[in-house]
């Protein structure tokens, strides 16, 4: 499902005509994935638009982090001919939106990819014991497992 979110702050996006807030997109969101848990969202996100606060920066930052998006496809502002918002403000440096994007966007992938990692891994781990529990189980020597082991075990997976 692609939910184009363009920024995460109210002001900016009212500001970009844009008909929605953060608050209307982050519920839409839960109640996407609520409704169908295996749902995959990508979003467009635009930064360094005219007259955007680091502040403001954060707020589309927030939403990354609340709604988990699957993909997403990031643009820097560049004013066109049918902009709404263009000569609003002058536009940022080009430096600043360099700035403002590589490193928060380093920052939330590194953190999605350490949690698909970690996830994996519980998974994995959860699996090899679970077989290995069922495998030793089934042998003579099964009977030496204590259940105080299979709840230490369980209680790392």
């Amino acid at each position: 499902m692609h939910m184009p979110l363009q920024s995460g702050n109210t002001k900016v996006l009212r500001e970009m005509k844009r008909g929605y807030t953060k608050e209307w997109f982050l519920d839409r969101a839960a109640r996407l994935r609520a409704m169908c848990p295996e749902v995959s969202i990508s979003t467009d996100i635009i930064v360094a638009f005219p007259g955007e606060t680091d502040e403001e920066f954060e707020d589309t930052m927030d939403v990354l982090e609340k709604v988990r998006f699957e993909q997403s496809f990031s643009f820097k502002y560049s004013p066109s001919p049918d902009d709404q918002g263009s000569g609003i403000y002058q536009s940022n440096p080009r430096r600043r939106r360099k700035a403002l994007v590589q490193p928060a966007y380093k920052a939330a992938i590194t953190r999605f990819l350490d949690e698909i990692v970690a996830a994996q891994k519980r998974q994995n781990f959860s699996t090899y014991i679970s077989r290995s529990f069922a495998q030793t189980a089934a042998s003579p020597a099964g009977a030496l497992i204590t259940s105080s082991f299979k709840s230490q075990v369980a209680k790392n997976c």
